[in-house]
């Protein structure tokens, strides 16, 4: 039953009974002020039983998975990282991996440079960095670091892209880009020649559509019609 405002109600002790014993009192408002006004008993003598409902539940923040590249992962305290990733629905975003440098870390070999993933992770409007919960490797990027200059373009595409990309800023086309480049530089059928030729082309390709993907490169059209004025 609904209590109305010019009621109030208190707690009374009890030996016997296992649910809290509530009485409803009246009570005149004044100034026409009305509201609901709780009597607290004292603190439960010997042999007492106080029967204490909690009421409050803070529920907790769902969770979001989202495919992502790892980009940059910074030391913080002991035995946690700082993880820069570029998500294909979110941006770029920042985020805090805990015990993710300890050797049976849940996170594997997921947080590796340039790793795809299926990343799960916690988001609060009020917070700059994420809680990074699990990470599920899609896949690794281990076969091109063996090779010396597969392993320099990989370090150019990150430090790139974290330098190009703003925080939160969504850009599936910049995600798409970073995909291509990497299996571009995977050899076809297998084949192990020409490498260097696979490695030039993927950092060209790349550099020109990361610098007109983040805004950097002019109209090429409009800069010839500048130039055909003089």
């Amino acid at each position: 039953a609904t209590i109305p405002a010019t009621q109030s109600r208190s707690i009374r002790y009890s030996r016997t009974r296992t649910s809290p014993t509530f009485d409803v009192l009246r009570h005149n408002t004044l100034g026409g002020r009305a509201g609901l006004r709780f009597f607290l008993p004292p603190h439960p003598r010997a042999g007492l039983y106080l029967f204490n409902c909690d009421t409050l539940k803070f529920p907790r923040v769902p969770a979001r998975v989202s495919e992502a590249l790892v980009l940059r992962t910074y030391p913080l305290k002991e035995a946690d990282l700082v993880v820069s990733f570029l998500t294909r629905d979110q941006g770029k975003l920042r985020g805090v991996a805990k015990r993710a440098r300890r050797p049976k870390s849940t996170f594997g070999s997921g947080l590796e440079r340039l790793s795809h993933v299926r990343m799960a992770y916690f988001q609060r409007e009020s917070h700059e960095l994420v809680n990074l919960d699990s990470c599920e490797l899609i896949r690794s990027q281990f076969d091109l670091v063996t090779d010396y200059q597969a392993s320099i373009a990989l370090d150019f595409f990150a430090e790139a892209s974290e330098l190009l990309l703003p925080s939160a800023e969504p850009g599936e086309k910049f995600f798409r880009l970073l995909v291509a480049v990497l299996e571009s530089l995977r050899p076809a059928g297998g084949e192990g020649s020409g490498q260097a030729g696979r490695v030039w082309r993927a950092v060209t390709y790349f550099s020109l559509w990361a610098v007109r993907l983040s805004g950097w490169l002019p109209d090429c059209m409009s800069a010839w019609r500048a130039a055909a004025c003089w």
